[in-house]
C-alpha cells in the first residue's frame, strides 16, 4: 500500500467537464469525467467526483483509503461560499482536501506563485489578481448577472440586438439580418453554450467593420481594459490570457494591454496539484 503523505490529488471540476489526477511515487495518472457545477446540480456533482476518484484510484493500483488520506485540492464550478465547499465535502471520501472555486485553481494554474492577473474568457469569464500570495477577483458570476466578455456574453449580445433590430429599435446591419432565421431558437431557455457558439461570427463580422458587431466588441474590449485598470491601476502586472477565446482576444487587446501578455505556465488541473502540494509541505 502507497503511503499516503506521498499521495496528492488534484481535481479541476467544470461545468462542462471534470479532470482528476493524482501523484505518487513520481507518476500522474489522470481521469476525464462529466459536468461539475454544484451550483446547477449538486447531487450529480458529488456522484461524478465519488465516481471519478474510484476509477482514479483503480487505474493507479491505489485503494481508496489511500487516497482518503491524501493532499488534495478540488476547484469545483459553483462554490460560492465556505458553506458550499463544506457541504460538497462532506459528500466525497476525502479526508485532508481544500475545496475551492475554480478560479482559484485555475489562477494558481496560468501564473504559478508569481504576480500577476488572469483574463479567463471562454463561454463565461472571470478576471483574477495574485500579488504575492494575495487573490481578488472579478466577475464569474454567470451569463445573468455577468460574464462580460465571453463567448456566451457576446452571443447573447448579438442575439438581443438582432431582435431590437426586428422589433424596429434598432438599424440593422448584414451581420444582424444573417441571425434573423436563428432568433426564434435563442427564444425560451436557451443554453451558455449556445450563446457561445455565436461567438466566433461576431468576432468575425466585427472584423469586418459590421457596425453592430463592432460595437458589442468594442463593449467587450473595453470591459477588460476597465477590469485591468481596477486590479491593477499602476499598469506594471504582467497580463495572462487563457480559455477558449483567448486566441481571438490576443490579437485585438489595445497596445497597452497586449504588450503586457505572458504565457500560461499551466493549466487549472496543474494549478490544483500545486496547490495541494503545497498543502502537504505547509
Amino acid at each position: 500500500m502507497a503511503q499516503t503523505q506521498t499521495i496528492l490529488i488534484g481535481i479541476d471540476g467544470g461545468g462542462t467537464g471534470c479532470r482528476l489526477g493524482v501523484e505518487c511515487s513520481g507518476q500522474r495518472h489522470l481521469v476525464k469525467t462529466g459536468p461539475t457545477n454544484v451550483t446547477t446540480n449538486f447531487a450529480q456533482s458529488v456522484e461524478t467526483l465519488t465516481a471519478g476518484l474510484s476509477t482514479l484510484a483503480e487505474i493507479a493500483g491505489l485503494s481508496m483509503s489511500d487516497l482518503q488520506g491524501a493532499h488534495a485540492h478540488l476547484g469545483v464550478a459553483g462554490i460560492l461560499s465556505r458553506d458550499d465547499a463544506a457541504r460538497l465535502g462532506a459528500g466525497l471520501p476525502l479526508k485532508r482536501a481544500v475545496i475551492t472555486d475554480d478560479q482559484i485553481t485555475t489562477l494558481r494554474g496560468a501564473l504559478g506563485r508569481d504576480d500577476g492577473i488572469v483574463l479567463s474568457l471562454g463561454t463565461g469569464s472571470f478576471v483574477a489578481r495574485q500579488t504575492r500570495g494575495d487573490v481578488k477577483t472579478i466577475g464569474g458570476w454567470g451569463l445573468i448577472l455577468g460574464d462580460e466578455a465571453s463567448g456566451a456574453w457576446l452571443g447573447r449580445e448579438a442575439i438581443a440586438t438582432a431582435l431590437r433590430a426586428q422589433d424596429g429599435l434598432e438599424t440593422g446591419s448584414p451581420f444582424l439580418k444573417s441571425l434573423a432565421p436563428r432568433l426564434m431558437d435563442f427564444v425560451g431557455a436557451p443554453k451558455q453554450a449556445d450563446f457561445a457558439a455565436l461567438a466566433p461570427d461576431v468576432i468575425a463580422a466585427a472584423l469586418q467593420e459590421d457596425p453592430k458587431a463592432k460595437a458589442i466588441l468594442d463593449q467587450a474590449l473595453a470591459y477588460l481594459e476597465r477590469v485591468v485598470s481596477t486590479l491593477d491601476p499602476q499598469a506594471n502586472l504582467p497580463l495572462c490570457l487563457i480559455g477558449g477565446l483567448a486566441r481571438s482576444y490576443r490579437d485585438l487587446l489595445p497596445d497597452a494591454l497586449s504588450k503586457r501578455l505572458v504565457p500560461a505556465r499551466g493549466t487549472a488541473l496543474d494549478g490544483a496539484f500545486d496547490l495541494a502540494r503545497e498543502a502537504a509541505l505547509s
